[in-house]
């Protein structure tokens, strides 16, 4: 009898993610998700119960914590200063926008949704929000201002928006070291927003 192969859990929660983008979470039944992933609906049924919300849900949790951590890296402490550390995730931020274009459509998409899902989303973009401010404090001493930090994360999303909607001109293109130049500015813009107080 042939043995089972092992199913990659964070493969199929990302082309999930992928459905998502071109489908409502409404259309996306076990049937269908089964036949465009091709993965068992009886697999399905194993991993996520009978519920579809939390199939979608469990996808979503997946991304946007991914997004988030890479938007963070926690270990600040390899980086001597804000400046370092906040080119450094800029960079592993584009890098994912390059492998995974539609990563920042997933948070603009549904952030605003009123149910579990936007709900989820906005759990996780509170987090986001906390741990750059702690990570504000370790380099400069002082708690963050919130709507700075607010601000600041506004900046880079739409930094990595123009990339993702972009990503023929910023990827393809003779000289890729723009986008570093254009991280090197958003960089010193948002340690900028951040020393402030509002």
């Amino acid at each position: 009898m042939a043995r089972k192969q092992k199913l990659d859990l964070d493969a199929l929660l990302t082309k999930i993610v992928e459905l998502l983008l071109r489908h409502s979470p409404q259309e996306l039944s076990f049937s269908r998700v089964s036949r465009l992933t091709r993965v068992p609906r009886s697999t399905l049924y194993y991993y996520f119960g009978s519920s579809r919300e939390a199939m979608i849900e469990q996808a979503v949790k997946f991304w946007m914590e991914k997004f988030v951590q890479l938007m963070t890296l926690t270990k600040t402490s390899d980086y001597s200063d804000w400046e370092s550390f906040q080119e450094a995730r800029l960079k592993s931020s584009t890098q994912l926008v390059q492998k995974y274009p539609w990563a920042p459509h997933l948070y603009f998409r549904y952030r605003n949704d009123p149910g579990k899902l936007g709900d989820r989303i906005r759990q996780i973009e509170i987090e986001y929000v906390n741990r750059l401010a702690s990570s504000w404090k370790n380099y400069a001493g002082k708690p963050a201002d919130v709507l700075a930090v607010r601000l600041s994360s506004y900046l880079k999303l739409g930094l990595l928006w123009g990339l993702a909607v972009d990503g023929s001109l910023w990827f393809t293109g003779a000289d890729e070291t723009a986008i570093y130049r254009v991280v090197d500015v958003m960089t010193r813009a948002s340690t900028e927003i951040m020393s402030k107080e509002f």
